[in-house]
């Protein structure tokens, strides 16, 4: 019975929240900024990557337009997960944005795999991107409150 309850009260929420998110929210704006961040870091990280492992200082990092929108769905998807993990400790946060980070580039490889887009790769040296994702999803608590200002105030 507490469970169903506790169900049904994260539901009611959850509604709420999507529906004030995509109506009253200024969603747009979000998820432009939320496409335009995560393409930079995309860019700026692949250069870096291939800066070491090519030892060249050219720092030349390329991007796909197709993740634009995957990036933009964290302004939908985060406010959601971090109202229901905002209690716990910084480093369980973070494990669980690693984990969830790498669930969802494992999925979209395969459904670009299916649809014949390589924006991806998944694969054994994908899990040497948890820290990375990590991180990531810490820095994102960091991000998100500025471009909710921003939003509300068409900065």
């Amino acid at each position: 019975m507490w469970a169903k309850a506790r169900l049904i009260k994260f539901l009611l929420h959850t509604t709420c929240h999507i529906r004030f998110l995509l109506l009253g929210g200024f969603m747009i704006f979000r998820f432009i900024a939320f496409g335009l961040i995560g393409l930079s870091l995309e860019v700026t990280l692949k250069a870096i990557w291939n800066s070491i492992t090519t030892k060249s200082i050219e720092l030349k990092g390329e991007g796909s337009l197709v993740l634009f929108p995957v990036y933009g769905f964290i302004a939908i998807f985060y406010p959601i997960l971090f109202h229901q993990i905002k209690d716990l400790e910084w480093y369980i946060r973070g494990g669980i944005y690693a984990f969830l980070f790498l669930l969802v580039e494992f999925l979209l490889c395969k459904l670009f795999d299916r649809v014949h887009i390589h924006a991806l790769a998944f694969g054994k040296d994908s899990f040497f991107r948890l820290p990375l994702w990590f991180f990531i999803g810490l820095g994102i608590e960091r991000i998100f409150p500025m471009v909710l200002t921003a939003s509300r105030y068409g900065i």
